[in-house]
């Protein structure tokens, strides 16, 4: 050894002597790993609670130490560390004020290695291996307990700076390391640090999603339909991220799924080199500007050689990264950080906590890629000035706080820029055309906002996301049903028709069976699994109550799609009527002949028709309604079921995914024009019976005129008793649980402010008693009255399509709707004490 290496183990020796005691021995060792691999100079605070930090176990004391300057004095810190190094270490006070630490000379740490590697039985002897590996499990224990606490770095530059060093080194540590998560010990840490950081993450984005679903107080100042638009925006971007990270487990074996595709990867390496990239089929298709990451070439390259789990693992972290980063883009525009920043009472960064976490997520995707990986990288690659969101990444970069030995002059082209970016012209989730509409009826909605006096809109509004009751509610539900059959009397007591004897037999036999059944679990899963089809169709809801959710799924991809499926319904229906009249109709599908002939001279012609039905086209037509009933609902339950891309199904665990060979859009597109086919049968269904049963009733009145006619109908009673008996009792049923309760409800809203359904009704009254007394007038209108009827549905759905344009011209209520049920289903999966966490954000 030369005499300056001499001169390094005599100051060695004297601090070994100086600290015979075990524990200041591990310190002072530790203290040098830190100062031989560090990426930038210590603080000696830094230091010192790094030190800290490697002896703790307990999270709260590790926290207190991270983020609480007062904890941990620096003059204190300083005197501890000269006290354990001496002529070790040497400080150098800076101009911001701090005291860095460094070794007393930079071969110091070389001869630590030196050292090592000869097998030296000094104490203080180290590899780099294993000095980064410590560097790297203390700031993987950092990044495990300091999530919720980067939305405060941004204004603290005392206590938080160890914690922005964690976030930025770790993965570089681990990497230099060589310490693969196939170790226990190392994977172990890791899947803490995936469980704790994607916690306190959901807990952020749900407190994200409250802020974007509650209403939002603007400036007058800002344009409205812009506003709108940008909280429709949010409400986007966090579906993804809240999706994965609502499937996160304590018991998740990420790493092993990890270190798994990084086998793959370092044993593909030859046969990497004589395939062709553009040849590889890609695991992660997305676009290459603005969520683009380091790795997509490398996993373009080999991700047909992943498995089921590795692909599935590596893909949700890659989309985490990039949701976390499109969240930060779009909560980073003006007006909405503006007011986001008002929601804390405190100073505090959201776009700290997304950004790191976005990059912290893309390190732990890039795993399997790390030794061919380039160094350095920005958080946001791959923009240019051409690129819409380039201004907003631009204000993104200068709003978050980055570790000095992270910036690179070269690598920082943005620099400046106020504390509000522009959102693009046009947002892009949103068609040009739809654009200019709703810009146009924002403008006319915000007439009168100019003359309020406090000069302010809000979006959001408690009365604009209130779902007022419409009178078609108050259509009843057994008038669109096939109600009670007039060959099943449920309503009716048949107990005293029951024998003594079979009534014994009953109670002694069949109910003892049917107790052992149903006490069973089989009824029960049974009945969970059929109310979680038929509970929310229109067999349990009226066309009023299942409108709704229907409205979300079918304006999901625009008016313009929603009305070509709408026309594709009106063609398809039209087929139906001229093809197959009787299917989802009632069973005589004429009203206006029978109403004619039930108001002519000869009603008993019209009764006597009606009864010559035979029973096998009655039984048919009976069963045919329920079973087309429950079809719609198994359609109106699929199609709003969550799929994507509207509603991604992410699993963040290592189960393999589900495969799709076929665009599943492609199918709810069919089920919406199938579900809207049987909307307007339903419709006709409706005016057929309730005319028929108007007809029904009419009928008998003339014959009750003359002993000719009652002779008559006493004859018809004769030839024909069951079905005039329970056709009888089926009128009856449908009059009073149909016809009455629709009058005095379309009455009863009609006063209350709501004539809707009393237009409507009266409306077709009218039409149809215009078209009985004019008929001859009418006659070449009913030769072609299909046409008419396609017509006028045609009419009544762009009309309807128009108001919901007028309403909601951005969609901005159901997106609401769909992020308020998502931050419901976030916060029911919440790990145990996880909800405390947010608090962090108000301190």
């Amino acid at each position: 050894m030369t005499g300056r290496n001499n001169g390094f183990q005599e100051e060695l020796a004297r601090v070994a002597r100086a600290h015979p005691d075990a524990t200041d021995r591990f310190l002072i060792r530790s203290a040098l790993m830190w100062l031989s691999v560090a990426k930038r100079p210590l603080r000696a605070y830094e230091l010192w609670v790094a030190l800290q930090v490697e002896e703790s176990s307990d999270v709260r004391h590790i926290e207190r130490l991270l983020t609480e300057s007062s904890y941990v004095e620096e003059p204190g810190a300083l005197t501890s560390l000269r006290r354990l190094l001496g002529g070790l270490i040497t400080t150098q006070d800076a101009p911001d004020g701090f005291v860095y630490v460094e070794l007393c000379k930079p071969e110091l740490a070389d001869y630590l290695f030196d050292l090592d590697e000869a097998g030296s039985p000094d104490s203080l002897a180290f590899s780099r291996s294993q000095a980064h590996i410590l560097a790297a499990s203390v700031s993987m224990a950092i990044c495990s307990v300091t999530t919720m606490h980067l939305a405060h770095i941004h204004g603290d530059n005392t206590a938080s700076s160890l914690v922005l060093y964690a976030w930025t080194h770790w993965s570089e540590h681990l990497c230099q390391s060589g310490y693969a998560l196939s170790d226990n010990h190392a994977a172990g840490l890791a899947d803490s640090m995936i469980f704790r950081v994607c916690t306190d993450l959901l807990v952020l984005l749900l407190a994200l999603n409250d802020f974007v679903t509650g209403p939002i107080t603007f400036s007058i100042m800002h344009d409205q339909a812009r506003c709108a638009a940008l909280v429709r925006d949010a409400h986007e971007v966090l579906e993804k991220p809240l999706a994965i990270l609502s499937t996160i487990s304590p018991d998740g074996e990420y790493c092993r799924a990890l270190h798994a595709a990084r086998q793959i990867f370092d044993a593909s390496k030859q046969l990497r080199r004589g395939r062709s990239r553009d040849t590889s089929p890609p695991l992660l298709p997305v676009s290459p500007r603005m969520q683009s990451l380091r790795m997509d070439r490398l996993v373009g390259a080999t991700g047909h050689l992943f498995g089921d789990g590795e692909r599935h693992t590596i893909r949700d972290l890659s989309d985490l990264a990039r949701g976390l980063r499109r969240i930060a883009l779009v909560f980073a525009q003006a007006p909405l950080y503006e007011e986001l920043l008002k929601e804390y009472r405190r100073e505090w960064s959201p776009l700290d906590v997304l950004v790191h976490a976005a990059g912290w997520a893309e390190n732990m995707a890039s795993y399997p890629f790390w030794e061919e990986l380039e160094g350095g990288s920005h958080y946001l690659l791959g923009l240019d000035p051409s690129d819409v969101y380039y201004n907003t990444a631009s204000l993104v970069l200068s709003r978050v706080r980055q570790d000095p030995a992270a910036v690179k002059e070269d690598d920082t082209p943005w620099v400046g820029g106020s504390i509000m970016a522009r959102a693009p012209p046009i947002p892009p989730s949103i068609s040009t055309p739809r654009w200019a509409a709703a810009s146009i009826i924002y403008n006319i909605k915000s007439l009168g906002s100019w003359f309020r006096p406090t000069g302010t809109f809000t979006v959001n509004h408690p009365r604009f996301l209130a779902r007022r009751v419409s009178s078609f509610s108050r259509l009843p539900l057994r008038m669109q049903t096939a109600g009670l059959s007039p060959f099943f009397f449920a309503d009716v007591d048949v107990r005293p028709f029951i024998p003594t004897n079979l009534r014994h037999l009953y109670r002694r036999r069949v109910s003892t069976f049917l107790t052992r059944v149903t006490s069973s679990e089989v009824l029960k899963t049974l009945d969970e699994y059929s109310s979680g089809w038929l509970s929310s169709g229109p067999m349990a809801k009226g066309l009023a109550d299942t409108f709704p959710e229907m409205r979300t799924a079918l304006l999901s991809h625009g008016y313009r799609a929603a009305l070509a499926q709408l026309v594709g319904a009106i063609v398809l229906n039209h087929l139906r009527r001229m093809w197959t009249p009787w299917l989802a109709s009632y069973t005589w599908y004429s009203p206006l002949e029978d109403l004619r002939l039930a108001l002519s001279d000869n009603p008993a012609y019209f009764l006597e028709e009606t009864l010559s039905t035979s029973w096998a086209v009655l039984l048919f037509s009976q069963m045919q309604k329920p079973a087309l009933d429950t079809l719609a609902s198994l359609l109106l339950r699929f199609i709003t079921s969550p799929s994507h891309p509207h509603h991604p199904p992410h699993q963040f665990q290592t189960l393999p995914p589900t495969h799709h060979k076929t665009n599943p859009e492609s199918y709810k597109t069919a089920a919406k024009i199938l579900y809207l086919t049987w909307t307007l049968a339903t419709i006709e269904y409706i005016l057929t019976r309730a005319l028929y049963t108007t007809a029904f009733l009419l009928s008998p009145l003339p014959l009750l005129t003359s002993f000719k006619s009652i002779y008559h109908l006493i004859g018809i009673l004769f030839r024909h008793p069951i079905k005039l008996l329970l056709l009888a009792y089926q009128t009856y049923t449908y009059t009073v649980h149909g016809l009455i309760p629709l009058v005095a409800g379309s009455i009863l809203c009609a006063c209350a402010g709501q004539p809707g359904l009393f237009l409507l009704f009266s409306s077709v009254a009218c039409t149809v008693w215009s078209i009985l007394r004019w008929r001859s007038f009418f006659l070449m209108m009913l030769e072609v009255s299909g046409l008419f009827i396609a017509l006028g549905f045609l009419v009544a759905g762009v009309g309807i399509l128009g108001r919901e344009l007028v309403k909601d011209p951005i969609g901005l209520k159901a997106s609401t709707a769909a992020a308020r049920r998502r931050g419901i289903q976030g916060r029911s999966v919440l790990p145990r004490g996880a909800v405390g966490r947010e608090g962090i954000l108000r301190r």
